[in-house]
C-alpha cells in the first residue's frame, strides 16, 4: 500500500453494517411518557390509587409538551379502560381537554358527562363540567356549574375563582 494514497473506501457490505448498527436512542420524552404509563398501570393493578393518578399525568405531560395531545388523550383513555368505573379518571380526561382545547365537543364533554353519571354532586366533578363548558365558550352553562359547586362546597378556593372569571 502506498503511503502517499488514501486507503481504499470500505466495501458496500461495511457501510451498509455500519449504518444498520444500531437505532438512534429513543428521545427523553418518549421513554419517560412510556415509563409512567406502564409505572401507571402497575401501580393502580397494585392498589396505589395516587401513584397511579400521578403516573398517569406524568405520562400525559409528556406527550403534550410534544404536541402530541392525541397521545396524551390515548394515555387518558388507558387509564379509564382499567377503570370505567372511576370517576377521577373521567375528570382527569375531561381537564385534559379543557387545559389544552382537545376535542371539546366529543371526547372533552363525553369524559365530563360520565364522571356526572358517577358522581352527580360532586365537588370536582362539577367544576370540571363548567371547566369543559368554559372552553367552549359557554359562559351561562359554566356558572351554573362553579355556582353549584361552591353550593356543594364553599370551603374550596376553584369555584369562587371561576365564577370571576365568568361573571
Amino acid at each position: 500500500m502506498n503511503p502517499l494514497l488514501p486507503p481504499p473506501p470500505p466495501p458496500p457490505v461495511c457501510l451498509l453494517r455500519a449504518a444498520c448498527a444500531g437505532a438512534p436512542p429513543a428521545p427523553d420524552w418518549q421513554a419517560d411518557a412510556h415509563a409512567a404509563l406502564a409505572d401507571g398501570t402497575g401501580a393502580y393493578l397494585e392498589g396505589r390509587q395516587h401513584v397511579a393518578d400521578l403516573e398517569f399525568t406524568r405520562a400525559r405531560d409528556a406527550l403534550a409538551r410534544t404536541g402530541d395531545l392525541q397521545g396524551a388523550a390515548k394515555a387518558y383513555q388507558q387509564a379509564i379502560t382499567l377503570a370505567p368505573r372511576d370517576a377521577d379518571y373521567w375528570r382527569l380526561l375531561a381537564n385534559f381537554c379543557a387545559d389544552y382545547s382537545y376535542d371539546l365537543t366529543n371526547t372533552g364533554l363525553d369524559a365530563a358527562l360520565e364522571a356526572q353519571a358517577l358522581q352527580p354532586d360532586d365537588y370536582e366533578t362539577l367544576v370540571t363540567l363548567g371547566r369543559v363548558a368554559l372552553a367552549q365558550g359557554q359562559l351561562e352553562t359554566a356558572g351554573r356549574f362553579f355556582g353549584r359547586a361552591l353550593t356543594a362546597d364553599a370551603t374550596r378556593p376553584a369555584a369562587p375563582l371561576y365564577l370571576a372569571i365568568v361573571a
